[in-house]
């Protein structure tokens, strides 16, 4: 039973269900960010823990070198909330699509899949 819910975990945070909200002037999409996202926020280990799900809603700002500042969270889970936080702090975004002090909005749904 520990090897099936060691793999769901691994294959949960391959799916970590990212949603840009578009640009209202422009209807600007981010999926390089989104992906890059997708590829560097890992499953909460709390959530594993206790099997919970979660959704972190998260506002940052990047600045000239990429790197994201986090201005505001909303989240079901205050551990899974504290680990995104962290997680983004750590991480560089790269894109020619990024524009420093802009504002992004994202949204992190952790579900565990029985």
């Amino acid at each position: 039973m520990k090897i099936k819910f060691e793999r769901v975990i691994s294959i949960l945070s391959v799916i970590i269900i990212l949603a840009f909200k578009a640009n209202a002037a422009t209807g600007v999409h981010n999926l390089p960010i989104e992906r890059q996202l997708q590829q560097q926020i890992k499953f909460p280990e709390a959530l594993k823990e206790t099997a919970e799900n979660a959704i972190v809603c998260v506002a940052f700002t990047v600045d000239a070198h990429g790197k994201v500042e986090v201005i505001n969270t909303n989240a079901s889970h205050p551990s899974a909330k504290n680990a995104v936080v962290e997680q983004l702090q750590l991480i560089t975004l790269e894109s020619n699509d990024l524009e420093a002090g802009k504002v992004y909005y994202v949204k992190f749904n952790f579900k565990l899949i029985n």
